[in-house]
């Protein structure tokens, strides 16, 4: 009787052992199911936090280039002003000049030779050979055979080769 008793102990002990390993099978997949039950509402959970995340940034986005795009029209209208404003000021200079010039050459044409002979040598010497020259090819062409003999001769020279230069310049325009 006692193998009968220990027999039975142990088939009771085995058939306690399977329930319990069904049970925790069961367990497990139930606690599986919960897990992924709650691991798929925060997956939902968080592509909605990223698609409203996204879709702010999306709208600040569209809010900035419209903004941008009404700097750059702004910026745009400015530039052509300026650009107005340039050329205007461009052609004043332009006729400020000529009337300086008209004068300037008008005085050279009245003045003594010698005397205008003794300014622009000064003037070469200070290195303004361009202004000289732009005076020369505006005056009266005896008032300049008459001034370059009272100009020093290194002067004298660069003056009448920029005389024939822009002559010939001149004579191929026509």
């Amino acid at each position: 009787m006692k193998k009968l008793v220990f027999i039975f102990l142990i088939l009771c002990f085995n058939s306690n052992i399977q329930a319990d390993n069904n049970t925790t099978k069961s367990s497990i997949i139930v606690n599986n199911e919960n897990d992924y039950i709650k691991q798929k509402e925060e997956l939902i959970s968080l592509k909605e936090e990223l698609d409203n995340f996204y879709l702010t940034k999306e709208q600040e986005f569209i809010k900035h280039k419209i903004e941008l795009e009404a700097i750059k029209q702004s910026i745009e209208i400015e530039k052509k002003e300026i650009s107005s404003l340039k050329k205007q000021n461009e052609q004043i200079l332009k006729e400020i000049q000529n009337k300086v010039a008209g004068k300037t050459t008008k005085v050279f044409n009245k003045m003594k030779p010698k005397i205008a002979g003794k300014i622009f040598n000064k003037m070469m010497t200070e290195g303004k050979e361009k202004v000289v020259f732009d005076i020369m090819i505006k005056i009266k062409e005896k008032q300049v055979t008459d001034i370059m003999k009272y100009l020093d001769i290194e002067y004298a020279s660069i003056l009448t080769n920029k005389l024939e230069t822009y002559k010939k310049i001149k004579q191929t325009n026509r």
